[in-house]
Parts: C-alpha cells; structure tokens; sequence
C-alpha cells in the first residue's frame, strides 16, 4: 500500500529523486532544520493544550516540555544549550497563545485534536494527514478546521496567498470523507509569527530565548492572528482529483522503479550528496533511515 501525505506530494513535484531518498528509503537528514523542530514541537504543545482543556491543558503542556527535553537530549543531535533555549521560548509563546485565546476559545466545542485520517485514493493508495483541530462554532452550529501555523513575519501577501493553500484543503478532504463532517469548508488559519529578534553580540541562546518568551506574552495581540478562510467545494474537490492522478503517477514509479533528478535544477537540496555520490558512499553518515514513512504524523518524542 502507498501512501501519501501533503508533504509527500510536494517533494515529488519537487523532485523525484528526492521523494526517493525520502519516502522509498526512508532516508533523513541527522538534524532536522530548527524549523521543522519548532513547528512540530509547537503543535504537539497546542495539541495537549486542547486535548485537556483551559487551565489543566496548560498545565499538560508545560509537563509535555519537560519531557520533549528529554527526549531530545537524547537524541544527542542538539546542544543542551539549544534544547533549554528552545523549552524557554516554547514556555513563553505557550502562555502568550492561552492569554490571548482564552476568551475567544470558548466560542468552540472540540471536536477532534491531532486526529490522522485515511482516505483512499485507489485499491492501493491512500491519502494520510493529521488534523490540528476540529470544532463547532457554537453560533452556528458549523464544523470548522483550525490548523495552527508558524510564520516569521506577515508579509503584506500572506493572507491572500492560503487561498491557494493545498494543504488544508486535503485535510478539509479528511473530514468531509474520512471522518464524517461532509459540509466543512471552512479554515481558521491560526498563525503564530516569531518575534522579529535578532541575536545581539555575546548574547547567550538563552539570553536570546527569554527576550522572545517576553515578547510572546507582551506583544500577544500582535504574534497570535487567527483569520478564517471558507473554501469552495470545486476548489477542494479539485485538489482531490489532483491527488488521484498524483496515486496514478506514483503507481507506476513505484512498479517501474525509475525515479529522475530534477537536472534544471541548480539549488541543492538536503539530498545533493546522496545524488551525487550514491547511497553507500561516504554521504550516507549524514543521514539516518527513519522507521516512520510520515514523520508528520507522529509527535516530536515518538
């Protein structure tokens, strides 16, 4: 069985080659860009925020910090400088995001938090993701998505560009048919945008990671935007047919195993060396094979 996430789908229009290194032999990079550990490391805290609710799911938050301190010590691929600065600034943005939404909050009834989903795209395809979160607007009694994002800045574009957005409109596929809310179309982008800090001369990570944990509350009104975005069903329903004819490409790539570098283009990716040097060359020790197909869809510490 294949399976595809909105991750996968991009590095193979990307590149073939690197959906080959990536989700056929599994192979990562050893450290991941600091990025992606944020992002997934935030989700997983406002995953445990809205699971527990209020006060006790900030209070399972913090607790879920300390463990993923753990956990990535000892992975050993960061500094414990890092890791402490990274705990300090999660502390910091978690509470700012909870003064800022409480209020707002309450507004919704949870419906699902960090929920995959499955949904077939032919007898031997599927389509996974995972839900942030589904709720009903209590006002009207709508089943919406929220999906939380991390951004360093709001350019003047930003908004007008989720429009065109194609991740959550395969996981708006995932409720209307994997999970059962057949009239969801509505997104609320809920952004949280890092403080625009840069590090001073001799300052400390640390030192770095508590003047952003301080803005995060202070300037919370600014760094926590939410703006819902409602979605045709032809553009969702298009996106679907797109991902059937992505199943029916892959199918053959995956029989005929060929799998082409993109050779117009002149940027390097994280697996330059793989293609050039070949897999049991020397550029293998700066990568792992992963268990996990979908790294999305597990948490930081598992």
């Amino acid at each position: 069985m294949i399976s595809i996430t909105n991750s996968a789908r991009s590095s193979f229009l990307d590149c073939q080659k690197k959906y080959f290194w990536e989700y056929v032999r599994r192979w990562s990079p050893l450290k991941e860009p600091y990025y992606f550990l944020w992002g997934r490391f935030i989700h997983e805290l406002l995953g445990t925020l809205y699971t527990f609710g209020d006060l006790q799911g900030l209070a399972k938050a913090f607790q879920g910090i300390e463990t993923q301190r753990e956990v990535l010590l000892k992975t050993g691929l960061y500094t414990p400088e890092e890791i402490e600065a990274t705990c300090v600034t999660a502390k910091g943005c978690l509470s700012g995001y909870f003064l800022r939404w409480r209020e707002a909050d309450k507004q919704y009834e949870g419906l699902d938090v960090e929920r995959v989903f499955t949904l077939p795209l032919s007898e031997d395809v599927v389509f996974k993701g995972r839900l942030d979160r589904a709720v009903r607007d209590l006002s009207d009694g709508a089943i919406v998505l929220q999906e939380h994002k991390t951004a360093a800045a709001l350019s003047p574009g930003y908004w007008d560009s989720l429009v065109f957005d194609t991740q959550n409109k395969g996981y708006l596929l995932g409720l209307q048919h994997a999970i059962g809310h057949a009239d969801c179309r509505k997104v609320i982008y809920d952004v949280l945008v890092k403080p625009n800090f840069k590090r001073k001369v001799g300052e400390s990570l640390y030192a770095l990671a508590e003047r952003t944990a301080d803005a995060y509350i202070r300037d919370r009104n600014m760094l926590f935007v939410r703006k819902p975005i409602e979605y045709r069903t032809e553009q969702i329903e298009n996106y679907r047919y797109e991902l059937e004819q992505l199943a029916e490409t892959l199918r053959w790539h995956y029989q005929e195993g060929i799998w082409l570098p993109h050779h117009t283009k002149l940027t390097r990716c994280a697996f330059s060396p793989l293609c050039a040097e070949g897999e049991d060359s020397w550029a293998r020790r700066r990568f792992r094979i992963r268990a996990e197909i979908h790294p999305e869809l597990v948490g930081v510490g598992e």
